[in-house]
């Protein structure tokens, strides 16, 4: 237990150091908060007996492998200290009277509008089903959707979600930006294109009977956007904290019928298990994790077509999950920290490389107090990494490597048809 108290106090020291450096609510000292946050959560959740009801007694916990976590913490925060300041220069940013981004935006705004509208049967399904665990259940355990997409609406969802990842980021910041200047017609089209932006990812999580993705995606929305704080007027502010509580009140229904589903018949509370899913990582990390595997995976749970393993996609998380446990010989935990996550595939050494890597080479890709609208792609990507990091590694499929190279092409692309002058 001491351990983790020691795991708390480098985290406070390290949010103290970053408000120190600016006193503000900047990407890089949320961000610090809310490792901080998991890290304390990981002291109540085992000073108050919740973590012990499913994974057993806690006795002495090593050290090392939390000084190494934090490390990667560190690597992680250094490339976003280049924008800890209280204003950010935002350059670039097309305005709505840019015909030429309007025109070429119009396929992927198509897209993502066909990739919402994908989503609609399947949430009323979800939705309207007797038991909203089924739904989680279905996914997990069967490796089954509850709803049967037809072929078409699978080809919409398998493209949407590779647009998704591409322009979210940039039509957050398009929206939100030119919502500033524009007339009522104008903000019913920019209105709509934040909508598209969003909406996706929150009916996906009904649909898989998800909860988690509730809080992520929305502490990435709020992370993402932070730099446009001072650029919005006091009005739009208020309208965006009004649908903010709005959203929250509409939420905090399906989550918490989510829990209460998935914690019916347990040893555990709802409210246990809340707590519980805020605080395993830490300890989860050095109890069940360092110095507990067999083998290492070496890549072919996180990305198998690189390392030359088979991956059975008909497979549910769980069947997979026994499969992992058996190669490596330990139970194959959700959150066990970014570190843990790499750590359970490839050990200590490379795992630090690996992140330390990710760190250095996107401190390269930005500039100091300057966010350009073409780095939003790769920019935006990041920001998801570093929100679920204290959790687990969010981007271990091949498909997410492919995307880091193509958020890197719509870059370019978003260049070539924005003028420099505007």
């Amino acid at each position: 237990m001491n351990t983790l108290y020691i795991n708390l106090i480098l985290y406070l020291t390290y949010t103290f150091w970053g408000f120190k450096k600016c006193r503000a609510l900047t990407v890089h000292n949320i961000l610090s908060i809310w490792f901080t946050f998991i890290a304390l959560m990981g002291c109540i959740c085992v000073n108050c007996g919740y973590y012990q009801i499913i994974y057993g007694r806690v006795t002495t916990l090593p050290l090392y492998p939390y000084i190494l976590c934090f490390l990667s913490f560190i690597f992680l925060m250094y490339p976003l200290q280049k924008i800890n300041y209280k204003k950010v220069h935002l350059i670039n940013i097309p305005l709505t009277s840019n015909t030429k981004f309007r025109t070429y935006s119009f396929i992927p705004l198509l897209i993502l509008i066909l990739f919402t509208i994908a989503y609609i049967p399947s949430v009323i399904t979800a939705l309207t089903t007797k038991d909203i665990s089924d739904v989680y259940d279905s996914q997990r355990i069967d490796g089954i959707d509850i709803y049967n997409y037809s072929p078409l609406a699978n080809a919409i969802i398998w493209i949407g979600r590779k647009f998704f990842n591409w322009f979210y980021g940039i039509f957050l910041f398009y929206s939100i930006w030119n919502l500033r200047f524009q007339n009522k017609k104008e903000q019913i089209y920019l209105i709509s294109i934040l909508l598209v932006a969003t909406i996706p990812y929150f009916l996906r999580t009904i649909s898989t009977g998800g909860r988690g993705g509730f809080i992520f995606f929305t502490m990435q929305i709020i992370v993402l956007i932070l730099p446009l704080h001072n650029y919005i007027n006091k009005k739009l502010k208020q309208k965006f904290y009004i649908v903010c509580l709005i959203f929250i009140a509409i939420s905090i229904p399906y989550v918490a019928a989510m829990t209460e589903g998935r914690t019916e018949g347990g040893s555990e509370s709802a409210f246990g298990a809340i707590i519980r899913y805020f605080g395993e990582p830490y300890p989860n990390l050095g109890k069940n994790i360092w110095e507990k595997t067999n083998h290492f995976l070496m890549g072919r749970r996180m990305y198998p077509e690189l390392f030359g393993f088979t991956n059975n996609s008909q497979m549910s998380q769980y069947e997979k999950f026994r499969l992992w446990e058996f190669l490596s010989g330990i139970r194959m935990l959700n959150y066990k920290t970014i570190f843990g996550d790499f750590y359970v595939e490839f050990g200590a050494t490379i795992a630090i490389i690996i992140i330390g890597s990710m760190g250095i080479l996107m401190n390269r890709y930005l500039k100091r107090r300057c966010l350009s609208f073409y780095q939003l792609p790769l920019y935006s990507l990041y920001i998801d990494v570093c929100i679920t990091a204290p959790l687990w590694f969010n981007r271990r499929n091949t498909g997410d490597l492919l995307i880091i190279i193509q958020c890197l092409i719509v870059s370019f692309l978003l260049k070539k048809i924005i003028k420099k002058k505007q």
